[in-house]
C-alpha cells in the first residue's frame, strides 16, 4: 500500500509488508496503523494469531463512527481479551510529513 499512496517512498530493507496474519505468531509487539473505522473487524480477523500478552502500539486516532468507541475500547473487545496490553500514540501527525521525517530539529 505504501507504493500506492507514496510511490516515491520505500520501506526500509528490514521491514517486510504482508497481509498474512500468521506473521504475528511469536511477535514481540504489534504496531497497529489501520484506519479506526476498520480496526474492529481487522483486529477480530487476526485475534487467533496474537498472543494475549503481545502489546499493541496503536497509531489510529479518533472515535468509531457508529459506536463512539476509542481504540482503548476497540482493542480489548476485538481481541476478546480485556487485559490485552496496548499503548496509543497521540498528537497531530500527517502521513506525508512522517514519510518525509518532519518535523526535524531544524524545521
Amino acid at each position: 500500500m505504501i507504493s500506492w499512496y507514496f510511490p516515491e517512498h520505500k520501506l526500509p530493507d528490514n521491514v517486510i509488508a504482508t497481509t498474512d496474519a500468521k506473521a504475528l505468531l511469536g511477535a514481540d509487539y504489534c504496531p497497529h496503523a489501520v484506519r479506526l473505522q476498520f480496526s474492529s473487524s481487522f483486529l477480530e480477523g487476526i485475534a487467533d494469531y496474537v498472543d494475549p500478552g503481545v502489546p499493541f502500539i496503536s497509531l489510529s486516532k479518533g472515535l468509531e463512527l457508529n459506536t463512539q468507541r476509542m481504540m482503548s475500547q476497540i482493542i480489548p473487545q476485538a481481541m476478546k481479551n480485556p487485559r490485552q496490553p496496548f499503548i496509543a500514540l497521540s498528537g497531530p501527525s500527517f502521513a506525508l510529513e512522517l514519510m518525509n521525517k518532519l518535523p526535524t530539529a531544524n524545521s
